[in-house]
């Protein structure tokens, strides 16, 4: 413990006098009341999600590594705090942190549209839908078909081995125990510890992000143009064997986008890539890198004066039209993060200043092993 605590002192006090200016003698002044004062706060495990509320920071601890209740904290005014616990790691292990926005067309707000998505946080898991709005000439709403067919590839994936989720096996259960009417393209994605495992059948899909550039992109299966692949209930339709399998090697701090066609209709890689350099430059979560990446589609959709990629597809099929195309938008961010080190006995800790001129905030955050520095 000792040990522990003089690193979190060394860095408290770095960052201290680098952060808080005027503050910075009073903090130095304090640093030396840590180990008489020092308290743990565990309540359980929660997502990372909530590491990034409190702490306003992510990347370093994955997923499920700790859970912090702060405001038990924040009764000892002046009084340094030490958030600790012992989490298992398993080696070099990929997380994504996730993060979903969907705008659904002006005209099907009421319905709910015809996209649909999930997020399964502790597979690691993420799928896509988009129900073939031709339906509707039948009077049949394909979302509908869509909803039932995401939610079944959750339950899919609920049965998979742990830490093993194969995209194609989960797609076939779903599509066979999906009985709405109508008809839907399908994206579903699986982070393991070799990397993305993917399944895309028609038009949605997913690109991935490395260091400003796009390293892949799942291609479009269509008919022809304007009619994709896509799964329907009974024997109608193309089959889960239709679709593309894909595994992909992904590393830290790639960031992997996947969406419906109201995404990659209307935005051009150069300009989804634009958003997430952004964002991740201003430490944006990927909730909120889903909402400007699908904001940006929306606007893009509803400009009659600009290329997009669905204008020069329809241009090069030999069709006059120009603008964006109005539909509906999912996105769903996945920022990929891993552990550095195999590590049976790991200490995530953060060192909490209290008091500081009515201020509070984090001095230091991060975990450590024995084989391992502070992150």
């Amino acid at each position: 413990m000792t040990n522990t605590f003089s690193l979190i002192c060394q860095n408290g006090r770095q960052f201290c006098l680098k952060r808080q200016g005027q503050a910075s003698q009073k903090i130095k002044e304090k640093i030396p009341q840590m180990e008489r004062n020092t308290y743990t706060i565990i309540r359980g495990i929660q997502e990372v999600s909530r590491f990034d509320r409190v702490f306003g920071r992510s990347g370093n601890l994955g997923e499920k590594a700790c859970a912090y209740h702060i405001d038990s904290a924040l009764s000892k005014p002046g009084v340094f705090s030490y958030v600790s616990q012992k989490t298992p790691m398993a080696a070099c292990s990929p997380r994504a942190v996730l993060g979903s926005c969907y705008l659904p067309h002006p005209d099907k707000e009421e319905t709910g549209g015809e996209d649909a998505h999930f997020i399964c946080i502790d597979e690691h898991a993420i799928g896509v839908a988009d129900g073939v709005g031709g339906w509707a000439e039948l009077g049949v709403d394909s979302g509908q078909y869509a909803r039932e067919l995401m939610s079944n590839s959750v339950t899919a994936i609920q049965e998979e081995p742990k830490g093993s989720v194969d995209p194609a096996r989960v797609l076939e259960k779903a599509h066979f125990s999906t009985k709405a009417k109508g008809s839907s393209t399908a994206c579903i994605i699986a982070l393991t510890e070799q990397g993305l495992h993917a399944i895309n059948l028609g038009d949605s899909g997913f690109i991935v992000i490395r260091d400003g550039c796009t390293v892949f992109r799942s291609p479009v299966q269509q008919h022809d143009f304007n009619f994709t692949y896509q799964l329907e209930s009974g024997n109608g339709g193309d089959l889960p064997s239709s679709g593309q399998v894909f595994t992909i090697p992904v590393a830290p701090g790639d960031v992997v986008i996947a969406g419906t066609d109201g995404l990659f209709d209307n935005l051009y890689n150069n300009e989804v890539i634009a958003v997430v350099v952004h964002a991740t430059r201003a430490s944006l979560g990927p909730q909120v890198t889903a909402q400007k990446i699908a904001a940006l589609a929306r606007q893009r959709a509803q400009d009659k004066n600009r290329q997009t990629p669905f204008s020069t597809a329809a241009q090069d099929a030999g069709i006059r039209y120009y603008g964006g195309k109005l539909d509906d938008i999912t996105v769903v961010v996945s920022y990929i993060t891993s552990y550095s080190n195999s590590v049976k006995d790991t200490t995530v800790c953060a060192l909490i200043v209290l008091d500081m001129d009515e201020t509070v905030g984090v001095v230091f955050v991060g975990y450590r092993s024995s084989n391992s520095s502070w992150l």
